[in-house]
């Protein structure tokens, strides 16, 4: 027995129900706070780092086996060229037997200054550029990159260089030239006055394809002289009627002589400079002509043009020796 105003109470799992005798004993549901769901981060984690380190350890096996392909081709790689060597030495031959007190290989510095000092001693040759006044500001720079590449080809003879001067070195081809780093240090003689007044004048002789006279060798005791023209077809007879009017002897090189030129003949300051050295080194016209000039001029050995005429001619008669008269047919 229970007094009126008695509360039951009771737990239930859907909550707490609270009777009362005074209400109707209505029944009211209150919500029960329910445990919380406790999630467990450390069984996440270490799957997580169980899938991370298996990843990790695939990368890791695939990098040691591209290591050990690696080494393998650059061994692979080494050998090849140990190989090589061995048989381009073996091709070579044994190396000759050096001498126990041979002389050590002179410097740079010191060949350099061996080289100068043969150029006084060598063949005189002079650029002759006094022709400043009548040539276009893009001729006269055509002129110095022509100077350059004399030099250049001096520079090469070690043995017997030339003894190049510039007279009448003055004005816009000064200016041009002066543009170069050290040229104007380079082992020329660089002059302001005229040739006429550096030598005697039975030395002279002005280089001209007008002239009649033919060189067949250099004469060490000349002073050849070529003019620093670049447009020789514009200018022509200028270098020859200038050597008629100062009185000094004129040549030409034996071109005819030894070789054919297709195109035209007209040949540039450095070129003639060039064959000038290559006769001095080969003593032999015809290859100092085919070494220096142009292919692109279509220059042949006179020789070799008369054995293909030979040939031909032989081509063109029977075999008795009389010539066929079909063989030239034109149909």
């Amino acid at each position: 027995t229970q007094s009126t105003w008695g509360i039951w109470r009771s737990v239930r799992p859907c909550g707490l129900v609270v009777m009362d005798s005074a209400s109707t004993m209505e029944a009211v549901e209150l919500p029960v706070a329910r445990e919380p769901v406790v999630e467990h981060p450390a069984i996440d984690n270490d799957a997580s780092q169980t899938q991370e380190s298996k990843r990790a350890l695939k990368r890791k096996q695939k990098d040691i086996k591209w290591e050990v392909i690696k080494k393998l081709k650059k061994d692979a790689k080494k050998e090849r060229k140990k190989a090589a060597k061995e048989k381009l030495l073996a091709e070579r031959g044994p190396k000759p037997a050096v001498l126990e007190h041979s002389a050590p290989r002179p410097s740079n510095k010191e060949l350099k200054a061996r080289w100068q000092s043969l150029v006084p001693l060598g063949q005189k040759v002079v650029v002759d550029c006094g022709f400043d006044a009548f040539q276009s500001d893009k001729e006269i720079k055509s002129l110095s990159q022509q100077l350059m590449y004399a030099y250049g080809a001096n520079r090469k003879m070690d043995d017997n260089p030339f003894h190049l001067f510039c007279t009448n070195f003055e004005g816009r081809i000064k200016n041009c030239l002066s543009k170069v780093p050290g040229s104007l240090d380079w082992s020329v003689t660089y002059s302001e006055r005229s040739y006429m007044e550096l030598f005697d004048k039975d030395e002279l002789v002005y280089l001209t394809a007008d002239s009649e006279n033919v060189i067949q060798e250099l004469d060490p005791k000349k002073v050849y002289i070529i003019g620093g023209i670049v447009d020789r077809n514009r200018l022509k007879m200028a270098t020859y009627s200038k050597a008629m009017e100062q009185g000094i002897q004129t040549a030409k090189l034996p071109i005819d002589t030894f070789v054919q030129v297709h195109a035209t003949r007209v040949l540039t300051v450095n070129h003639v400079f060039e064959i000038l050295l290559q006769h001095s080194l080969i003593h032999n016209w015809e290859r100092a002509f085919l070494n220096v000039i142009p292919t692109r001029k279509g220059v042949n050995s006179l020789e070799h043009d008369d054995e293909e005429e030979e040939q031909d001619d032989q081509e063109e008669r029977g075999e008795d020796g009389t010539r066929n008269p079909v063989a030239n047919h034109n149909t």
